[in-house]
C-alpha cells in the first residue's frame, strides 16, 4: 500500500530525494513488524498457519 495516491506518488517520484525520505521510512516500519512478528513467534499477520487450517484429524 502506498503512503498515497498514484497522482502523488508519481510527482514525488520525480524527486529522488524525497521518494527514499518517504519510502525509506515506511520500508523501515514494515521492516519492523515484520522482526517483531517473527520475535513474537507469528510468521503471518493473523498469527495463523499460512495455507489455512491444518488437516489434522
Amino acid at each position: 500500500m502506498m503512503p498515497w495516491s498514484v497522482p502523488i506518488m508519481a510527482m514525488l517520484a520525480t524527486s529522488p530525494p524525497a521518494w527514499r525520505r518517504v519510502m525509506d521510512r515506511r520500508a523501515q516500519r514494515v521492516m519492523q513488524a515484520a522482526e517483531l512478528r517473527l520475535t513474537a513467534g507469528r510468521a503471518h499477520p493473523g498469527g495463523g498457519p499460512a495455507n489455512g487450517p491444518s488437516l489434522r484429524a
